[in-house]
């Protein structure tokens, strides 16, 4: 079975398995100390694009290579947005082309476009749950009324 658990070397960015009954003990004493961040970008004054070492393997198979770094979105239209990689070399192209594609998405048109499927989402849920809870409500108050009837 492959490790979960990795460590950088800070000089060479080589990735190094952490193997042995107490792996995640000193995976977690290494994170503590060790400068996880391989890039970050403020895109724009509410957009940043972050890439740091994981560390820990989050790759669902011991088939694939271990994806231990990550590019993440923090705001606007690809808020949440993420891609994971197996190296330092792929983690820095792939965070610049996440860059590249946060400057693309930022268009006038985007910006629209996403804050009306925001608001949308947010009216339809709002009216759905607001519906539920009256319509649980009605019936809730319907088999009282149907309880309090003599037939």
């Amino acid at each position: 079975m492959r490790p979960l658990y990795y460590r950088l070397d800070p000089i060479t960015h080589e990735v190094i398995p952490i193997e042995g009954e107490d792996a995640v003990l000193q995976w977690a004493a290494e994170q503590e100390i060790m400068d996880r961040c391989v890039d970050r970008t403020l895109v724009f004054s509410n957009v940043l694009v972050s890439t740091v070492f994981l560390g820990l393997d989050h790759s669902f198979s011991d088939n694939d290579p271990p994806l231990i770094f990550e590019t993440m979105v923090f705001g606007g239209p690809l808020d949440g947005d993420q891609i994971r990689y197996s190296t330092w070399e792929q983690a820095q192209s792939g965070h610049d082309f996440m860059v590249s594609k946060v400057r693309a998405a930022h268009t006038p048109w985007n910006r629209i476009k996403t804050t009306y499927q925001r608001l949308y989402q947010h009216v339809y849920y709002n009216v759905y749950y607001r519906l539920r809870a009256a319509r649980d409500a009605i019936t809730e108050e319907l088999q009282w009324i149907r309880s309090k009837l003599p037939f």
